[in-house]
């Protein structure tokens, strides 16, 4: 059986970000699912030195109990909700674990500012995921907007992929929609068959 592991913010105190991931949690609670929860918040949204600290305090004494976590479970699918700033940082060790452990990953994008102006710290966070990971957008700009950067970078570290693109882009075209309320069947069969669904006809490799 695979466990569930959910990474984030939680209200109290509430925020959008707090406000989606609990309407995560509680759509996997009606589906049956008992996710394990590590729960990242401050205890308030004030930005100043000391809660900043006690912030951190909470998310290392997390990473310790998330590390006791993956040591008992066998199988395990891990939703993280990206920050927007430098908590990016933790994220990053929650991967690493992740990706140790063999664990299935969903990234949730919230915010157009580390996408609108991409950061180290969301590169590395991306890079450190593998390419075996989900991402989850909350519109269609977003969803855009993630796959121009990425193919821009892709295109700058690799030669074949600049040789391959034709004008209409690297990325297929569609992109999946739902509100909460699908099974991971139906995703993974979308992701399945989009594929064959969205290549475009003259796309040819050039590894030479």
């Amino acid at each position: 059986m695979r466990m569930i592991a959910m990474i984030g913010t939680f209200p109290p105190p509430m925020h959008g970000m707090a406000a989606v991931n609990s309407a995560m949690k509680d759509f996997f609670v009606s589906s049956g699912e008992n996710p394990e929860i590590f729960d990242l918040s401050a205890i308030s949204l004030s930005k100043v030195l000391h809660v900043r600290l006690i912030r951190a305090t909470r998310v290392l004494s997390q990473l310790v109990d998330y590390c006791n976590f993956l040591r008992v479970s066998r199988k395990v699918s891990v939703y993280i909700s990206v920050s927007g700033g430098y908590g990016q940082f933790f994220e990053i060790l929650f991967v690493l674990l992740s990706r140790l452990r063999n664990a299935r990953i969903v990234l949730h994008h919230h915010s157009f500012l580390y996408i609108d102006r991409p950061r180290f710290l969301t590169k590395m966070l991306v890079f450190c995921s593998g390419k075996d990971a989900y991402h989850i957008a909350l519109c269609g700009l977003m969803v855009q907007k993630l796959k121009s950067h990425s193919s821009r970078d892709l295109k700058r570290s690799h030669r074949f992929i600049r040789e391959m693109d034709d004008g209409s882009g690297i990325w297929s075209v569609g992109y999946f929609v739902s509100t909460i309320g699908l099974n991971e069947q139906m995703i993974e069969k979308y992701i399945a068959n989009q594929d064959k669904q969205d290549r475009p006809k003259n796309a040819r490799l050039g590894f030479s």
